[in-house]
């Protein structure tokens, strides 16, 4: 799980020193719509000034970095109309592309570049885009549970359950009570985090690492779910515990007072019939 999300910080570093100023555009598979490149250029550049037009992709390597010797030439466009492009892609308004079907292996940096006889030398744009899916959770939410170790008195959290970490893969974080990351042991979809004796008491808190392309994708109604909390205590229990606590206690007294009232009039009958034979 470290080695593909530090692929992707490679990736996000790169945009920040390579193509610096141009955002990062996120692409949710599933969404149902086309990935669309608008025109770059202002519409003063002529038609009929234009020399040459161009846009070419540069994919990603394994190990999240721009393979800039391996560029794949998406369109290109010469005078008289005459328009090269690949196959997948399709012209949008004036010099844009857009893309019907997109994949995982479409994420990259895309430039544009044009030749006018106005101008003596190209005018690029680059911008990058990250074709994302969404990850799903197994659980209702990222809920939190708790269990202690009587020997040694360490408590350990988990925090889970997610089906699928989505693409690029999420990573859950623990926070401790002052907002500080702390790492976490993840397996089969859960984080866990154990608590040695020193630890202090407060609200734990588990939740996706940002920056974190795939939650994009995720509905906005459905991010509290995101989100898991956990106020621990060592001394007095968790809040969860105290009030499992305190119902089992209500639930004992009930029971008491049933049982006392149950021979209660069970004693009056009898005396009842006692005094109906005498």
């Amino acid at each position: 799980m470290k080695a593909d999300c530090l692929v992707w910080v490679c990736f996000f570093l790169y945009m920040d020193v390579v193509v610096l100023g141009q955002e990062t555009r996120i692409h949710c598979l599933g969404s149902k719509k086309p990935l669309q490149l608008a025109d770059p250029f202002p519409a003063s550049e002529d038609n009929d000034a234009l020399i040459s037009m161009e846009w070419y992709f540069y994919p990603l390597n394994k190990t999240g970095g721009v393979q800039t010797d391996n560029k794949v030439k998406l369109l290109q466009a010469l005078p008289g109309s005459k328009i090269i492009k690949e196959p997948r892609w399709e012209k949008y308004q004036n010099w844009g592309l857009a893309l019907q079907d997109p994949e995982f292996g479409d994420t990259g940096v895309y430039t544009a570049a044009i030749v006018t006889t106005k101008s003596t030398k190209t005018t690029p744009f680059s911008t990058h885009i990250v074709v994302a899916e969404a990850p799903v959770l197994k659980s209702m939410s990222l809920a939190v549970s708790r269990t202690m170790n009587k020997q040694t008195g360490e408590v350990t959290l988990s925090c889970g359950t997610l089906g699928s970490q989505g693409t690029p893969p999420v990573e859950l974080i623990w926070r401790a009570p002052n907002g500080s990351a702390i790492v976490g042991t993840y397996k089969k979809g859960n984080i866990s985090l154990v608590l040695g004796k020193e630890e202090g008491d407060g609200t734990f808190s588990c939740e996706v690492e940002e920056p974190s392309p795939a939650m994009t994708c995720v509905p906005p109604d459905k991010l509290p779910l995101w989100e898991g909390k956990y106020k621990f205590d060592r001394h007095l229990g968790s809040s969860e515990s105290n009030i499992i606590m305190l119902v089992v206690i209500v639930c004992c007294v009930i029971v008491v007072i049933i049982v006392i009232i149950v021979i209660v009039v069970l004693v009056k009958q009898k005396r009842k019939g006692e005094v109906y034979n005498a």
